[in-house]
């Protein structure tokens, strides 16, 4: 066969001219017919090249892109089971003998992972009023089957102690003594440590679920999650036999915002005696202050340095229980 080198059609070896485009053909133009022309192997290798090039750009194109916009990886949790174990000297009098208490917990993954997909704005908020650039602080006060499931626990022990004996019913079966416990478990589940050291920034707002697996955090991050524990227990209306009902002496909950620090309130269905014990009004309701930043305090109670007009604060949250 020969090949017309202008147009690569195929002619006989008889053929003098090719009939296509005339070109005169000679022996040399003969090849083998089972072998490609230098059009179809132009053809040929111009589209492996173009395949290796979108090869090239499928690989290259994520990597650059991950590189200029890097998405955080979805976390991986691996402990999602808290032990709980904490000593309360006396509960609401320090000259009473001290009891220890203990609970378990299993975070909800499901739970966590919404709360580290949250949107919401984790150099928090101070306004009361949601817009669309600012976030009203009980948008942070998120109760979730983590913080309910906490609730169930708490109250189980609580209720157990005071079933243990005619005593304990009686000196700690009220308002006060409860809140205290409740106080006591988060100033004591969650360790004070600074955002910048947690968190790598000067503020980072955790939802209550992401402190309980973190077990640090700040003023807001353990006042967040006291007060979603007081709202859950001013909604849990089950008793028995024995003991109260949570919602029979926690009424409500709020946040409290002052000067560089946070503080969770709680409303009670009955009034806190005593000395310079701190509270504010709002709605007709009395909100104690709690300090979480560090084990020993009772509720009412406030940081010296807080005194005067710092005093005043900003309540930035309170319950729809109330």
């Amino acid at each position: 066969m020969r090949r017309c080198p202008e147009c690569g059609s195929l002619w006989d070896d008889t053929d003098s001219f090719c009939r296509r485009c005339g070109r005169t053909l000679s022996d040399s133009d003969w090849v083998d017919p089972n072998q490609a022309s230098p059009q179809e192997q132009g053809r040929g290798g111009s589209l492996i090249t173009l395949l290796i090039l979108a090869l090239c750009v499928m690989l290259v194109v994520p990597m650059v892109t991950g590189f200029l916009n890097p998405v955080s990886p979805t976390p991986q949790h691996t402990d999602l089971d808290k032990s709980y174990s904490w000593t309360v000297p006396g509960i609401t009098d320090p000259s009473t003998q001290a009891h220890t208490f203990s609970i378990s917990l299993t975070i909800d993954e499901a739970d966590l992972n919404a709360a580290n997909s949250s949107t919401l704005p984790r150099e928090g908020s101070a306004f009361e009023q949601s817009s669309s650039t600012t976030h009203a602080v009980s948008e942070y006060v998120v109760v979730g089957r983590t913080v309910t499931k906490l609730c169930d626990a708490l109250w189980k022990e609580y209720s157990d102690f005071l079933s243990s004996s005619t005593q304990n019913m009686q000196r700690y079966g009220n308002a006060e003594s409860f809140a205290n416990y409740l106080l006591s478990f988060v100033s004591n589940a969650i360790e004070y440590e600074d955002d910048v050291v947690t968190h790598g920034q000067g503020e980072y707002w955790c939802l209550p679920v992401e402190s309980l697996y973190i077990g640090k955090g700040d003023c807001e991050d353990s006042s967040l999650l006291l007060a979603a524990v007081y709202d859950c227990m001013s909604t849990l209306t089950y008793q028995d036999d024995r003991v109260f009902a949570p919602a029979d002496y926690i009424t409500g909950a709020c946040i409290i915002l002052m000067p560089s620090h946070a503080m969770a309130g709680v409303s009670l269905s009955s009034t806190v005696s005593g000395t310079s014990v701190f509270s504010v009004m709002k709605g007709g309701a009395t909100y104690y202050f709690c300090e979480t930043t560090a084990p020993g305090w009772s509720i009412g109670g406030l940081h010296s340095d807080l005194y005067g007009a710092n005093a005043q604060p900003f309540l930035g949250y309170v319950s729809t229980y109330v």
